[in-house]
């Protein structure tokens, strides 16, 4: 009974390749979607692994093969999209022939170990084993989610450099840029408070509740939004049309820019 809930449990976190929490602000390139593709190996690697293990040691296990092989392919398939940065291919697959597959090996794993007679010494090699690959399966996670937030602050820094340009530029144009200037010290500053959050966690627990704490746009459900794209766009335009307010004949067309 332990081997079997250890294989429901091990297929069951393999179901959440996906954790859409943690990945709550979308890329728009595709580093995001190789970060997504190396946690599904991840958990491929550890769903394989423990079959493998079943079928090394229940001799009428070795039909599990043929599972194995499939996952095996979906992973390939879904490697090909991810590199073509297919994001809807990507997601269609996984929803609708990955975790199906997933689910008929936990099947097919599950009647197999029933039939089983295996040995203490058998059951005790597979408790083992399973739980090596748990802990690599940990490591694994970690690390991907690491990924995930290096990428999250550099696109961060990337947003918040683009518009220090346009405040150097409208600036240049004798705009007044002083409110805007304000909303980008603000943006760094709440990049640096997600920075250090992200540098005292310790395990994929605390990276998570870091990753969810502070968004410099909207996509922290319970944590702390800046709201950086609207703020910032809001007072670029009051300030260029302050400006076409200087302007000679501007209160001609005053109804027109207030």
């Amino acid at each position: 009974m332990q081997i079997k809930l250890q294989y429901a449990a091990l297929v069951a976190c393999a179901m959440l390749v996906l954790p859409s929490a943690a990945f709550a602000e979308p890329s728009k390139n595709s580093q995001l979607l190789q970060i997504q593709m190396a946690r599904i190996t991840c958990n491929t690697n550890f769903v394989t692994g423990y079959i493998n293990d079943v079928i090394s040691i229940a001799s009428s296990a070795s039909s599990l093969s043929q599972d194995v092989d499939k996952i095996n392919t979906d992973v390939t398939t879904l490697q090909g999209y991810a590199d073509s940065n297919d994001k809807t291919s990507f997601a269609s697959f996984v929803k609708n022939t990955y975790r199906p597959d997933l689910k008929t090996a936990n099947t097919d794993a599950r009647s197999t170990l029933k039939a089983a007679n295996l040995t203490s010494d058998q059951k005790a090699a597979l408790k083992s084993d399973y739980n090596s690959l748990k802990l690599t399966l940990k490591s694994c996670l970690y690390s991907t989610l690491q990924q995930f937030a290096t990428a999250k602050t550099a696109k961060y820094e990337t947003a918040i450099s683009k518009m220090q340009n346009r405040s150097d530029t409208m600036s240049a144009k004798r705009l007044d840029t002083t409110s805007l200037n304000q909303v980008i010290a603000g943006a760094d500053s709440q990049l640096e408070s997600l920075k250090n959050v992200i540098s005292s966690a310790n395990d994929t627990k605390s990276l998570k509740s870091a990753l969810r704490s502070n968004c410099l746009y909207n996509g922290c459900k319970n944590g702390t939004n800046f709201h950086f794209a609207a703020k910032s766009a809001v007072v670029a335009q009051q300030s260029a049309l302050n400006y076409i307010q200087t302007l000679p004949n501007a209160t001609n067309y005053s109804s027109e820019i207030t």
